[in-house]
C-alpha cells in the first residue's frame, strides 16, 4: 500500500497480495502476463497508465540494478541534507514498485510530471498535506519502450 511507502521508506514495498490465484494472470489488470510484457506504448502517458496497473510490465520495464536515493530534510532553516544512496537488485525488488491508480487515490497522492523531455520523464508523487515525495525516473530504451531507471525518496 502506498501509505506504507510514505510512512517509513526503506525499500519499495508491495501494495498487497497482487497476483491472483490464476496462474499467468496479473491481478491488477486481469491480462495474461505473456502479452503484458511486450512494449505497452511509445506514448508516455499510455505507458504509465499500463505500467501502474500491471506488475508484469513493471518487472520487464524496470532497469536493474535500480538506484534508490533517500533524502531526509530536518525541520528548520538550516538544512544539512546527506542523501543515502542504495542500489536494488532484481532479486531484492518487491513489486509493484509504482502504485496503481486506486492506491494513489487511497493515499491521496498528488501526481506531477516534472520533467517532460523526449526520452526522459520524471513522475513525482507527493502525499497530500506533507512534504513526503517519491520521484520515479523513466527513460526510453533503444527499443523505443519506456523503463523505470531510478527512484528518489524525499522525506
Amino acid at each position: 500500500m502506498i501509505i506504507l511507502l510514505f510512512a517509513s521508506i526503506v525499500l519499495p514495498l508491495p501494495a498487497s497480495k497482487l497476483l491472483s490465484a490464476n496462474k499467468g494472470q496479473d491481478a491488477r489488470s486481469g491480462t495474461s502476463t505473456t502479452t503484458a510484457t511486450q512494449c505497452p506504448s511509445i506514448t508516455f502517458g499510455t505507458f504509465l497508465d499500463r505500467f501502474s496497473e500491471n506488475t508484469a510490465l513493471q518487472k520487464k520495464h524496470t532497469i536493474f540494478p535500480l538506484p534508490l536515493t533517500r533524502t531526509e530534510e530536518p525541520p528548520g532553516f538550516i538544512k544539512n541534507v546527506i542523501p543515502s544512496k542504495l542500489t536494488m537488485r532484481r532479486t531484492e525488488a518487491n513489486f509493484p514498485l509504482y502504485p496503481s491508480k486506486q492506491e494513489k487515490i487511497e493515499a491521496k497522492a498528488i501526481v506531477r510530471f516534472l520533467k517532460l523531455e523526449r526520452t526522459k520523464k520524471l513522475v513525482s508523487l507527493t502525499k497530500d498535506g506533507t512534504s513526503q515525495q517519491i520521484d520515479y525516473h523513466f527513460k526510453k530504451g533503444r527499443d523505443n519502450c519506456w523503463y523505470l531507471h531510478k527512484i528518489d525518496y524525499k522525506l
